[in-house]
């Protein structure tokens, strides 16, 4: 897989710094820090993050976090809606793995994909697809981006938000906490 996170290029974009952007997203310093060694984290680090630099710059996409070789230069988010059937990530309401959407938009047949048949396209266990669409298991960044250059062959203008749905209708907004300094006896 050709990918690596874009991160010193994203706090330049934003005018913040790392640390800002991990006390923005409410995530530890140190695990945003790591991110820098290409260390695969789970889309409930990523997604946090995004939606922290989004409240700083609106137009941010998943591609200012994660360069993926063969992207396309212009990236068009679609409009999507969850099918009745998809399950939202574990502990991230509005957050879906979207293969149920591209399982119907890569097929050239009437039927959609299988599971299987996604499984087998992007190389992945069928159970662990299928545990990962009904909600049951959170992918990792590195999963996401595997099933992205598996899909992206079969129709060039995807991106990472056709693979990972991010429905803005369902997700409350964090607040920003800033601790609190306590005073030790």
């Amino acid at each position: 897989m050709t990918w690596h996170w874009r991160l010193p290029q994203l706090y330049e974009e934003l005018g913040i710094s790392e640390a800002e952007l991990a006390l923005r997203a409410l995530i530890r310093r140190p695990t945003v820090n790591a991110l820098r060694d290409q260390r695969d984290t789970y889309t409930s680090v990523l997604v946090p993050l995004y939606l922290a630099a989004r409240r700083v710059k609106p137009d941010v996409t998943l591609h200012s976090f994660i360069a993926v070789e063969g992207a396309p230069a212009e990236i068009v988010i679609r409009p999507q809606k969850p099918l009745p059937e998809m399950v939202a990530l574990p502990d991230q309401p509005g957050i879906y793995l979207a293969t149920p959407l591209l399982r119907r938009r890569l097929t050239t047949e009437s039927e959609p994909m299988t599971v299987r048949q996604m499984a087998a396209l992007c190389q992945l266990d069928e159970t662990t697809l299928s545990r990962m669409e009904h909600g049951h298991l959170q992918p990792k960044v590195s999963t996401l981006v595997r099933i992205y250059l598996a899909c992206l062959e079969r129709d060039p203008s995807l991106t990472l938000h056709d693979v990972l749905l991010i429905n803005d209708r369902e997700l409350q907004p964090r607040p920003l906490v800033r601790p609190s300094t306590r005073s030790l006896p």
